[in-house]
């Protein structure tokens, strides 16, 4: 956020140079509102936002930003780009034309080929159950790194204290 704390700002740090360049500067704070995680990949970044409940995509100069899904306001709901929303992202993972949302206490996937956000695994509430589906439960998950053949999702499940994982062809969440 902008010092002002009125706009919202993309920005690229070179460490060679010690340098900042902003490459976007936004009035509107629906936009980049509180960076959750960002992901680059195909020529294009990918900015999930945490205060906007919303997922991003821009060149990686920072030009042609384009919302891919979401809306300024806290919701879960499934479905084609133009009205699913995302519950305040944390994190996410890409493996081929799929992005691996974490969001709240639950995971979804956004197919970039259909543009359709699903439900994968987890609820809205917290606890710890191993699982399918609605039926697994998790406390404060973190961050996720996907493995090299895109089968698992492995998560930190911060409350729980606890590394777990999400079979992404089973959507059955497991205690490592």
């Amino acid at each position: 956020t902008h010092a002002s704390g009125v706009k919202n700002q993309l920005q690229k740090f070179d460490p060679t140079t010690n340098t900042v360049t902003t490459l976007q500067d936004v009035q509107e704070t629906q936009w980049y509102n509180h960076n959750s995680d960002i992901l680059f990949c195909g020529g294009s970044m990918y900015i999930l936002m945490n205060g906007g409940s919303s997922l991003f995509k821009a060149d990686l100069d920072g030009s042609n930003p384009v919302k891919i899904v979401g809306a300024f306001r806290w919701n879960t709901r499934d479905g084609a780009r133009i009205q699913a929303l995302l519950g305040r992202p944390k994190a996410f993972a890409r493996y081929r034309t799929k992005l691996y949302i974490l969001q709240n206490h639950r995971f979804d996937v956004l197919d970039l080929a259909t543009m359709t956000l699903s439900f994968m695994a987890g609820r809205s509430a917290d606890a710890y159950t191993d699982g399918v589906g609605d039926v697994a439960r998790v406390s404060g998950p973190t961050q996720m790194a996907i493995s090299p053949d895109g089968v698992n999702l492995y998560f930190g499940d911060r409350n729980n204290n606890r590394i777990r994982y999400l079979n992404t062809t089973t959507n059955e969440i497991k205690t490592l």
